[in-house]
């Protein structure tokens, strides 16, 4: 039961921080003072996600629209290694 009133006691406050953007900011900019490292893992990992999820957005709408990537590639220089 303890374990459940802190659980809802965070996300009350979590939500409560949420709501205001200053807020927000105001938490973010304490956290990545006290704890650095963790601060930037975790902007790190975020950073990673969000391209991930906006590449394949961008990939579903192209197939989706018969759009299609195109790849331009040029010819080797003569006597280049390829």
């Amino acid at each position: 039961m303890t374990a459940l009133t802190v659980l809802l006691t965070l996300a009350v406050v979590a939500g409560w921080v949420c709501l205001s953007p200053a807020r927000s900011v105001a938490v973010a900019v304490a956290l990545a003072f006290a704890y650095p490292a963790p601060a930037a893992a975790i902007t790190v990992v975020m950073s990673v996600a969000l391209i991930a999820v906006a590449t394949a957005v961008v990939v579903r709408s192209l197939r989706e629209s018969g759009g299609r990537l195109v790849i331009v590639t040029r010819p080797a220089p003569a006597g280049a290694a390829v």
